[in-house]
Formats: C-alpha cells, sequence, structure tokens
C-alpha cells in the first residue's frame, strides 16, 4: 500500500533579502541541465520577451549545457545569463534575488504527475511560481491560488512571466499563498505529522 507524502525542502531555503538590489524583473531557473527541463523552451522565451525588461537567470550544467549556451549565442540574447554550477548552499543567494521562479515547464509523463523539488524550495523562500499546467502542481498548490499555470511552450511561458512583471499584486499574493501552502504541507512539522497518522492508521 502507498500513501502520499510531499517531501519538502531542506532548512536552508527559507524567506530572505535580496543581498543587493537590481533594476530588471529577473526570473530564475536552476537545475541539471538534462532533457525534460524545457531548456529551449526557456530561451525561446527569454527571446521573446528580449525587449520587456525581463532578465533571465539560468544555473546548473548538464548534458545539455553547451547546446543551451549555442543557442543564446545565436539568438545574441543579452537579458539571458548562465550561471554554470553553483553550489547548493549557495542557492537561496540567488532565489533571494529572483522575482519570479521556473518550476517544471516540460509537458511528458513524469512532470505530468510530480511536484519538482525546485517549487519546494522555490515557494519555502516565498517566491512566485510559473509551472506547466499539470496534475502534480495542482494537488499542492492550485486550490490556494498559488501559482501561475501555463502551457508547454515557449510563447505562453513568455506570457506569464510578463503578467507577473506587470501585475506586481499577483505576484505577491501567489508567493504568500504558496508559503503558507508550504507551511501546512511540505514543512518539517507538518511532514512528521502526516507520517504519523499514516503509521497509527496502519498499526
Amino acid at each position: 500500500k502507498f500513501s502520499q507524502v510531499f517531501i519538502g525542502a531542506d532548512s536552508v531555503f527559507f524567506p530572505q533579502k535580496p543581498s543587493e538590489k537590481q533594476k530588471e524583473f529577473e526570473v530564475l531557473f536552476y537545475g541539471s541541465f538534462i532533457p525534460g527541463q524545457a531548456l529551449e523552451k526557456i530561451v525561446e522565451a527569454a527571446d521573446i520577451l528580449r525587449e520587456r525588461g525581463v532578465f533571465f537567470r539560468l544555473v546548473g550544467r548538464g548534458p545539455l549545457f553547451e547546446k543551451v549556451r549555442g543557442l543564446v549565442e545565436k539568438k545574441k540574447l543579452k537579458n539571458l545569463k548562465l550561471m554554470g554550477f553553483v553550489a547548493k548552499e549557495l542557492l537561496p543567494k540567488f532565489i533571494a534575488q529572483a522575482d519570479v521562479g521556473l518550476g517544471l515547464l516540460e509537458d511528458n509523463e513524469k512532470t505530468n504527475l510530480v511536484v519538482g523539488n525546485k517549487v519546494y524550495e522555490l515557494i519555502a523562500m516565498k517566491k512566485a511560481v510559473v509551472n506547466f499546467d499539470c496534475i502534480g502542481i495542482k494537488e499542492l498548490l492550485e486550490d490556494k491560488k498559488s501559482v501561475l499555470l501555463v502551457q508547454s511552450d515557449p510563447q505562453s511561458i513568455a506570457q506569464g512571466i510578463l503578467l507577473l512583471k506587470k501585475n506586481v499584486t499577483l505576484r505577491k499574493k501567489l508567493a504568500e499563498n504558496a508559503i503558507v501552502a508550504f507551511e501546512q504541507n511540505c514543512s518539517s512539522i507538518a511532514i512528521g505529522q502526516r507520517l504519523r497518522r499514516i503509521i497509527s492508521k496502519a498499526l
């Protein structure tokens, strides 16, 4: 038999103030640069928004890193920066600096069913998240209107980001609702209580 428990995030992920002021609206992606992370779509979205005052920061490194860098260079994108590998303990600094975080944006069998690790970490730090409209994310966030759901294509991703740039009230509301959902379902206390209930029923 199986019971569902949300996995939560490490204790290093909590709301923090950015260490420096930023001039542009900043969007953060971080990951292992493997297939299924919608990297090409993110680059295309950055291209669509290149003149809209939106800056993309991509953190991480993996098999697709050179391909992504080639696309960025080919498109001559000045509003996207590849940061390469960053130690996990430094990720909160980049999350704090961002206005919006990108969750799972690829449409496939796996992403349709799960909540990405990065989503837990982003909402733990009280960030608005843009995520592909899928079953998994709705189980945690949709009821509280805590995430902006988009389709898995560059135009939809770009439109979602631009909406959050223009609508500060919506962006703050998503972030506020998201951290409440995290604390109620994904904090260490919430996970412990959930496990206790599951084990009690099984005994």
